[in-house]
């Protein structure tokens, strides 16, 4: 089996691209491969259905009746877009 960037790599070497070109783009290849990965909205497991949404530190929290957190997500432009995990799930 295959990964994308095992793919893009045997590309790079088939069009014959400079050793240290390669380097480099094979970097950023893993940061967007990383970035689109990352999720964007972590749900709390088990929680209530939010009844009001909260922004506070960069981040947008959807808050059940009792005040836990149903869900959060970043909340403004130019923030980091999700969190860096492949899973979160918090259990209270």
């Amino acid at each position: 089996m295959t990964t994308a960037a095992g793919e893009m790599l045997n590309l790079l070497r088939k069009l014959k691209v400079p050793p240290r070109k390669v380097d480099a783009i094979m970097e950023r290849f893993g940061q967007l491969l990383a970035d689109q990965q990352a999720p964007g909205t972590v749900w709390v497991a088990g929680s209530r259905p939010a009844v009001e949404t909260v922004e506070i530190y960069g981040l947008e929290i959807g808050v059940d009746a009792c005040g836990n957190a149903e869900w959060v997500s970043a909340a403004t432009v130019g923030s980091p877009q999700g969190f860096d995990v492949t899973e979160m799930e918090y259990v209270a």
